[in-house]
């Protein structure tokens, strides 16, 4: 009996083997447009590539997100108590329907890479945040060249940290917090930032 179940565990991995094809190598096979970007992805583990990078993060960002929050970019898994904001013609990154100075922080994973206009989000953001909110992002480091802006068609830019540095110093009324250069094992880094 015992050799009987291992014997159905073994055959059934081999359809789920296929089902794991069909549910995320499909859609992530798609998004290269040549052989030397998706082989540069081969040289990544296949956990950053299914999405909710998010979690990765999430212990650290909920000792600084509390409160009333937004989650801008947050796909389909929002962060812990933030209302999420995706992209369309209503609400996005650079127009948020709440009131000035209303919310308690603002969590972003794996989204400034994508926005074309990074200083008109972040002064978005920062007219929503209260006094003493917080913004937490996580982004991809540019060590992972699998994330780079000339692979991955829908990214911007390549952040930099550097970079993010200078455009957040030229906001007087936001102070960095923690600021991450090193690559974490997600190959990501994360900034806090308080509003002043």
């Amino acid at each position: 009996m015992k050799y009987f179940t291992y014997l159905m565990r073994i055959l059934l991995s081999f359809f789920w083997d296929i089902r794991y094809f069909f549910e995320y190598q499909i859609r992530l096979r798609a998004q290269y447009a040549n052989y030397l970007n998706y082989a540069k992805s081969k040289l990544y583990p296949m956990y950053t590539k299914r999405g909710h990078a998010s979690k990765f993060i999430e212990p650290l960002a909920l000792k600084y997100c509390s409160g009333k929050g937004l989650d801008i970019g947050a796909s389909i898994w929002p962060f812990n108590g933030a209302r999420p904001i995706e992209d369309n013609e209503n609400e996005n990154a650079y127009k948020i329907n709440e009131l000035d100075n209303s919310i308690d922080f603002i969590f972003t994973s794996h989204l400034i890479e994508h926005l074309a206009d990074p200083r008109l989000a972040f002064t978005e953001w920062e007219r929503v945040l209260k006094k003493g909110g917080i913004m937490f992002f996580y982004i991809p480091h540019p060590v992972c060249e699998m994330w780079s802006a000339d692979i991955m068609e829908y990214h911007e830019w390549d952040v930099h940290p550097a970079e993010l540095r200078k455009i957040l110093e030229e906001f007087p009324r936001l102070n960095i917090l923690e600021f991450s250069v090193l690559p974490d094992t997600y190959f990501s880094y994360h900034v806090v930032i308080e509003k002043i």
